[in-house]
Formats: C-alpha cells, sequence, structure tokens
C-alpha cells in the first residue's frame, strides 16, 4: 500500500485513530463495522425541535451545538465541540469530528468528517472522507456513484485501482480549500494542502500544492 496510506492524506486524532485502515478506500469498506462496539450516548443537551431517529444508535459528545430541524439517523458519531448548523441531514454511518461543522442544508452520508472541518452550506456528502481543516465552499457536492454503476477507480501513485465500492464519493486532505459549486466525482483523490477553484470538476487524481 505505499503512498496509498491515510497519512498521504490526513494527521490522524487520537480520537479517530482506531477507524483508519491502511488506505482511505479501506477505511471506507470497513466503516460500518466501527459502529458495530462502539458505546453510543447523549452527552450534549438535544433542542425540541430536533429530530433523532434510531437515538440508541447515535452518540452525541460534549458541547455539541445543535441549531433547530437538524435531522439526524443512527448509526452516527457526532464528536466534542461539533457544530451541526440549521437543518443539516445526518444521515447513518456519519462520523463528525470534534470542532467540525455541518452548515445550513448540509447533507453526510457514510462518510467521514474529520476535526475542524467544514462543509458551508447546501453541501452533500456521501461515502467520502473530509480532512482535518478542509473547507467545502457552498454547494460543493461529493457524488458517490458512477452513471455506468461500476465499480469507482481511484487513480493513485501512478495506478488504477478497483476500490471494490459501487459507492465512494472523494477523498479530500488536510487543509484543502474546495471552491462554492465544485462537484467532486466520484474517485476524486485529493491529497493535502489543495485549492479547487469555483464552480469546477474533478474526476481525477489531484496533484499536492496544484490550484485546479
Amino acid at each position: 500500500m505505499k503512498n496509498q496510506d491515510t497519512s498521504s492524506f490526513f494527521d490522524i486524532d487520537e480520537s479517530l485513530s482506531t477507524l483508519f485502515k491502511e488506505s482511505p478506500w479501506k477505511t471506507l469498506q470497513h466503516l460500518k463495522s466501527y459502529f458495530s462496539s462502539y458505546s453510543f450516548s447523549l452527552q450534549s443537551p438535544i433542542p425540541v425541535n430536533v429530530a433523532i431517529k434510531n437515538k440508541a444508535s447515535v452518540f452525541i459528545g460534549k458541547n455539541v451545538t445543535i441549531d433547530p430541524f437538524v435531522y439526524i439517523e443512527g448509526p452516527c458519531i457526532i464528536l466534542d465541540n461539533a457544530h451541526l448548523s440549521h437543518a443539516s441531514y445526518i444521515r447513518p454511518y456519519s462520523v463528525i469530528g470534534s470542532g467540525a461543522r455541518v452548515g445550513h442544508a448540509s447533507e453526510v452520508k457514510h462518510s467521514i468528517i474529520m476535526p475542524g472541518a467544514s462543509l458551508a452550506h447546501f453541501n452533500y456528502v456521501g461515502d467520502s472522507i473530509i480532512g482535518n481543516e478542509v473547507n467545502l465552499g457552498a454547494g460543493v457536492k461529493c457524488a458517490n456513484v458512477r452513471l455506468d454503476s461500476e465499480a469507482v477507480i481511484v487513480s493513485y501513485g501512478g495506478q488504477k485501482i478497483d476500490t471494490g465500492l459501487f459507492k465512494m464519493g472523494a477523498i479530500v486532505g488536510d487543509r484543502c480549500k474546495i471552491g462554492c459549486n465544485v462537484v467532486l466525482n466520484p474517485g476524486t483523490v485529493i491529497p493535502k494542502n489543495v485549492q479547487c477553484f469555483v464552480r469546477s470538476s474533478h474526476c481525477k487524481r489531484i496533484n499536492p500544492a496544484d490550484e485546479c
């Protein structure tokens, strides 16, 4: 797995260290199993106008801010100091890292949002990993299904890798900045510290330090 390990993309927080496998796509393959032994509890107040489905399989850490009309569906994990903005939707098998923000009318499904990441508003993140301190501008979409319904192929390290996943969005490395209305097509792989310009579309590996 040379040059495919998660450290090429993310600095792994201790709170998430057992979650990650040898490559990001392997992590997504095994994400559901991470929830099987998790100790779920609600450690922050839940406003009356917030809906939680499958509450017994939802973890909400300390000092989590939950705005009105958020919808949370377990199993999912929301760690300390996260912020779920008005009308956001957390779907099953999602991990929201400490201090991360899921913005207004944004949807997260079967994904990992790393600590300090921000999904500004009107975002869709499906079957993806969003790195530490990443900023997704308004309207960014991580598409997760190929139009031909075949397994997602990742181009990385000079190789074409069959992930075995029929649903996979994007791998976005730490501190990337993704401009408004960018579409990240299935299997897009972005290393650390990349900027993607507004209204662009990407479906391949992007080189480090690119401004695309």
